[in-house]
């Protein structure tokens, strides 16, 4: 599975102009490093990318917060395992399409 994941992200890397890598439970947003310094990275108009939502926040209120902090920095959030789920629609509200 490692070796995997590792061939996955060395063939995105030279599509993205950044990549923040996290191999830590999303259980709690206090306890990652990289989380934080992403979040302090990013910049309005920015589109970031998880595996899915669960890779985030495992905590639906944790989740909702972190969408919520996105959505006003004017940044968009996608997830490679559901496409049709994002944060940049007509309304900028979350949806399931």
């Amino acid at each position: 599975m490692r070796r995997t994941q590792n061939s996955r992200i060395s063939q995105l890397k030279p599509l993205l102009p950044k990549m923040f890598l996290e191999r830590v439970s999303g259980k709690n947003t206090e306890d990652r490093a990289k989380l934080h310094e992403m979040l302090t990275y990013l910049r309005h108009g920015d589109r970031i990318w998880f595996k899915s939502p669960d890779r985030l926040a495992n905590s639906t209120t944790d989740l909702f917060a972190l969408v919520e902090r996105l959505r006003a920095q004017g940044v968009t959030l996608g997830f490679t395992e559901n496409l049709g789920l994002k944060t940049d629609t007509p309304h900028n509200e979350p949806s399931v399409g």
